[in-house]
């Protein structure tokens, strides 16, 4: 490598300060995200999450439980069968213990099927320890004989001897093995009492074994032998305890680490879902709900489109390019719909002029924005569908995009809802203003136009009619055409619009083109042929509106459709059981949704006078009782729904340090509360997506990114933070490898400083050899987890070579056979000193 290449330390000038060539700090990570300071004991910071993990790990716990009860009963099985085979002379005293024992672990797998099991699985676990500790400790009392000075390779004595029928040391020593191994793996009992029942173990295994030698089994070592002895039987508990705790330890972190990952998952899955809504949301307040369906329903149709043709590439690929080329974006196909029938509306405030001469531009947006947004409620109510806002202009339709026999009632109830909701707004701010509205009804062409900032919109030689009927309009009254007055009924107060005597003659006949048109002031005080149409203006009256009942959707959809092709013929009214006048159908099926809105007639009544809406953020908030439902609500309310959860507000900042810790609990709580109604965390705990025998994913991408997650941790030189960091991990792996190699190693030494023999010279050169790998391994291991960024650039192209799935394998085998190879090259021809 150049010098030009060197990745080394950097020397960073001046005191002080977090430069970029500062090296990141080492130190010993933590066990898990939100572990406890008690490594002693793993488990979180958090007592909900430790009981959800506890309650969630619990199924494989469980099962794990029953494989090591499986496991035992085997065991006993088997060794019943070779005292029944081999120890004739007392098969009662080796049989009936292994068969009894079977029957407990028989005892015990169907107790684990009770609910008594969930509330006491870790006194289970203890008790099985204890009876499995009883029963491998009673071999103890006696061992076999070996022979001495024959050739014959059977570890027992001829049966001569009704007292040689005893268990020889290797056969106890693998028990020994066996139970500690099952301790620190299944039992499923806290660290610290494994540790210690394990050590305690340990010291009676080889303290009876010593103490209650069998002169008959044992011949007698000498005074240095057994020192010797001991010494390389603790070497060899040391190993098992070491890889007990080993696998311990990462279980349990690699349990939490899961649990938290998964959770998280669930998490931001729950908050792609949030945001999900709050966009169609959004996309609904500016267009309607059939429209905006359609435009997000080929947004989520191309970017699975473009998941896809990003997923299907290789590796290799996405590294050599590392940014998208920036293509034209094609958001939608253009589309445009004409729709016959439809009324339009067109509002204007009259006296805006004067009331915005006084007022600061904020103060004036503030009240257009509180008197528009009633009239965003308005139009929900009366199932009209806004286009937009223009100054202080405000125009809507009804019957479009989805057509409606009752449109031009719709448009009617709205505009006079708009004279009575100015009145209740000038009252309310002393102003001196009032709404000049103006009705047509004929046909339009609807759509989106443009690529950026669009909107839904509508276009026709109509809408500029109804444009024209405002302009010509009188204020406080509703001002329609004689289209429009063909689709209503007597009920309203209607005038002739005297449009001649108000601007002269060349005007309606150069614009209006001979077309009369009507004034309305009001409903009329007479009782109305149908009561329905009292529902239309929810919160502008006294009292409560009259909430209909619909008959079913088939039957509306039915009705709609006649009255379309007939609108001059009455029908009768389902919820008044009376007959409406032509174009009357109010009663609308509860919680269908038309035109972007909750088509539900809402019976709430209105706020007290004198409280105006609440602006927060220049969003207008809605009712708290009144579901956002529609195109033209308010967005405040869906932002205050996301922001729930967001934390402390501003002026709390201050308490933060002595709440801290509610908050977190709090979040905690949150978080359990989410995971507990997703199905995921059950299914990637107790039934993972992997094949039971080869232990690879079944998704074979899942499986490629899994093997090549280690070698992009080495590229990206993340962060070491966890234990369960694909780097440390290896690197506590091979730790260990070196550390049973090195115990191993001594232990076969002190077997030739019993009997004062030179060890073999293969055992010599084994040894040299292997320490060189492991030590190899380890400071390669220690530089891909801390050191990483200070080695040089060739070194690093070799070190993400060797981290790659194969030759880490590869070099992974070989590691973990040099304990066996070392123990391998001190055997020799003498029998008795290969037990030893």
């Amino acid at each position: 490598c150049g010098a030009g290449e060197s990745g080394g330390p950097r020397r960073v000038g001046g005191a002080g300060g977090s430069g970029p060539g500062l090296r990141r700090p080492k130190k010993l990570p933590q066990l898990f995200e939100r572990a406890s300071s008690k490594w002693w004991n793993p488990k979180f910071d958090s007592n909900n999450l430790e009981e959800a993990c506890m309650e969630r790990c619990f199924p494989q716990t469980q099962r794990r439980f029953r494989y090591a009860l499986f496991y035992i009963g085997v065991a006993c099985l088997l060794w019943g069968i070779y005292f029944g085979i081999h120890m004739r002379e007392k098969q009662i005293v080796f049989m009936v213990p292994a068969l009894c024992f079977l029957l407990v672990c028989v005892a015990f797998f169907v107790f684990t099927f009770t609910k008594t099991y969930a509330r006491h699985y870790v006194w289970t676990s203890l008790i099985l320890t204890l009876l499995v500790f009883a029963l491998t400790l009673a071999p103890q009392f006696q061992a076999l004989k070996p022979v001495s000075g024959s050739g014959d390779m059977s570890n027992r004595t001829p049966p001569a001897d009704p007292t040689d029928t005893c268990l020889s040391q290797v056969g106890s020593f693998s028990m020994c093995i066996e139970v500690l191994l099952l301790l620190y793996t299944v039992m499923h009992l806290p660290l610290y009492l494994s540790l210690f029942l394990g050590l305690l173990y340990s010291v009676l295994f080889e303290t009876f074994g010593y103490h209650f030698r069998d002169e008959n089994c044992f011949t007698p070592l000498g005074a240095g032998a057994v020192y010797w002895e001991l010494l390389s039987k603790a070497f060899l508990h040391i190993c098992i305890h070491a890889i007990g705790i080993h696998l311990f330890i990462m279980s349990e972190v690699r349990s939490r680490s899961t649990f938290l990952k998964v959770g998280q998952s669930i998490m931001h899955g729950k908050d792609l879902e949030v945001e999900k809504a709050l966009k169609e949301r959004m996309i609904h307040s500016v267009m309607p709900r059939i429209i905006a369906d359609d435009l997000m329903k080929q947004g989520d149709d191309e970017s699975e489109n473009s998941v896809k043709r990003h997923s299907t590439s290789s590796p290799k690929n996405r590294k050599k390019k590392p940014s998208i080329q920036k293509t034209p974006i094609i958001f939608r196909p253009f589309k445009m719909q004409q729709i016959e029938q439809v009324s339009i509306l067109f509002a204007d405030i009259v006296g805006f002029t004067k009331m915005s001469a006084n007022k600061s531009a904020h103060a004036l947006v503030g009240l257009l924005n509180d008197l528009f947004g009633r009239f965003d409620r308005l139009c929900e109510d009366t199932k009209c569908e806004k286009i937009s806002t223009l100054g202080d202009c405000y125009y809507c339709v009804a019957g479009c995009p989805e057509p409606r026999a009752d449109h031009a009632y719709c448009c009617i109830e709205m505009g006079l809802g708009m004279i009575k909701a100015i009145e209740q707004f000038c009252q309310e701010k002393k102003e001196m203003v009032n709404m000049r509205v103006g009705v047509h009804t004929g046909t339009v062409l609807c759509g989106i136009l443009g690529m950026r900032r669009f909107k839904f919109d509508v276009w026709s030689n109509d809408v500029n009619l109804a444009n024209l009927m405002e302009q010509l309009g009188v204020a406080g009254k509703v001002h329609i055409s004689e289209a429009t007055a063909k689709y209503l009924d007597d009920r309203y107060e209607m005038e002739d619009g005297k449009v001649i005597e108000r601007v002269g003659q060349s005007v309606v006949a150069d614009q209006l083109k001979g077309l009369k048109t009507y004034l309305i002031s009001g409903q009329k005080v007479k009782e109305p042929h149908c009561s329905c149409s009292q529902a239309l203006l929810p919160g502008l009256e006294s009292g409560d509106g009259a909430k209909t009942q619909g008959a079913s959707s088939a039957e509306k959809a039915s009705e709609s459709t006649k009255a379309l092709k007939h609108p001059d013929k009455p029908k009768p009214c389902p919820s008044c059981s009376t007959t409406l006048a032509p174009h009357c159908d109010v009663s609308v099926e509860e919680g269908a949704i038309q035109n972007g809105c909750q088509d539900e007639h809402k019976n709430s009544t209105k706020a007290p006078g004198g409280h105006s809406p609440k602006t927060q953020n220049g969003l207008l908030s809605p009712p708290q009782e009144e579901k956002l439902s529609n195109s033209q609500t308010s967005l405040y309310e869906m932002l205050q729904e996301k922001g729930r959860w967001g934390g402390v507000s501003l002026d709390q900042s201050a308490l933060l340090p002595l709440r801290f810790k509610n908050i977190r609990e709090k979040t905690d709580a949150h978080f359990v509360d989410v995971i507990k109604e997703d199905s995921l965390m059950k299914d990637y705990f107790f039934k993972p997506p992997i094949n039971k025998l080869s232990l690879n994913f079944l998704d074979q991408d899942l499986e490629m990114d899994y093997r090549t997650s280690y070698q992009e941790e080495v590229i990206r030189n993340a962060p070491v933070k966890t234990f369960a960091s694909a780097t440390f991990s290896s690197l506590l792996d091979v730790f260990l490898s070196t550390t049973v190699f090195l115990i191993l190693s001594i232990t076969c030494f002190l077997k030739h400083g019993m009997v004062a023999s030179p060890p073999p010279p293969a055992a010599v050169v084994v040894f040299i050899i292997a320490i060189l790998l492991e030590v190899l391994s380890l400071v390669i291991s220690i530089r891909m987890a801390f050191f990483l960024e200070e080695v040089m650039a060739c070194t690093k192209r070799l070190l993400e070579v060797i981290s790659g799935w194969l030759p880490r394998h590869f070099f992974g085998a070989i590691l973990v056979s040099l304990p066996a190879l070392a123990v391998f090259s001190h055997f020799t021809s003498d029998f008795e000193t290969n037990i030893h």
